[in-house]
C-alpha cells in the first residue's frame, strides 16, 4: 500500500486526508496481455496492467493501465471459458479492469471521454453475446459533455 496525494488534494483550497493506492497480483494477472490504443495512430499496441514508476506522478492512479486511454484490451491467458467483458468507464474502471479478468478470457475497456463511440468500436468492435458492464461516476455522467457520444 502506498499512501497518495492524488489529483484532487493539489488543488482544492480545503485539507483534504491522502488516499492510498492498492493493487493486486496473481498468476492470473502476472500472465495477462494488454494491448492499448496509440493516441496517434489508434492502433493497439503492448502495454501492462500496472505502471509503478506512475505512483509519484500527478496522477498516481495511472498506476493502473498506464492512465488514461481510450482503448485498451487486457487479455486473460489462462483462462478458456471464450467469455469477454466490454467495460465502459471512466479513470475508475483502470483499477476495476484487472479484478473482472478472473472470469474472463477478455476485457476490452472503454473510456468515451476521450474517443467517439463510433471510433472506439473500429479499434475493437463488441462481440455479439458478449458481457457489457457501464460502471461510470454519475457525476460524470450527468454532464453529457464528458462523454463522446454519437
Amino acid at each position: 500500500m502506498t499512501v497518495i496525494s492524488g489529483v484532487f488534494p493539489g488543488r482544492s483550497a480545503l485539507p483534504l486526508a491522502p488516499d492510498s493506492v492498492e493493487y493486486l497480483l496473481s498468476e492470473r494477472l502476472k500472465n495477462a496481455t494488454v494491448l492499448r490504443a496509440d493516441k496517434t495512430t489508434k492502433k493497439l499496441m503492448e502495454a501492462k496492467l500496472y505502471y509503478e514508476e506512475n505512483i509519484n506522478a500527478d496522477d498516481p492512479y495511472d498506476i493502473f493501465l498506464g492512465g488514461a486511454c481510450t482503448v485498451t484490451v487486457i487479455q486473460n491467458t489462462g483462462k478458456t471459458n471464450g467469455k469477454t467483458l466490454y467495460l465502459f468507464s471512466d479513470s475508475f474502471g483502470r483499477s476495476l479492469a484487472p479484478l473482472l479478468l478472473s472470469d474472463y478470457d477478455k476485457v476490452v475497456f472503454y473510456d468515451i471521454r476521450y474517443i467517439r463511440m463510433s471510433q472506439a468500436l473500429e479499434i475493437m468492435p463488441i462481440e455479439p453475446g458478449s458481457d457489457v458492464l457501464m460502471a461510470y461516476n454519475i457525476s460524470a455522467i450527468a454532464v453529457s459533455s464528458n462523454l463522446q457520444v454519437d
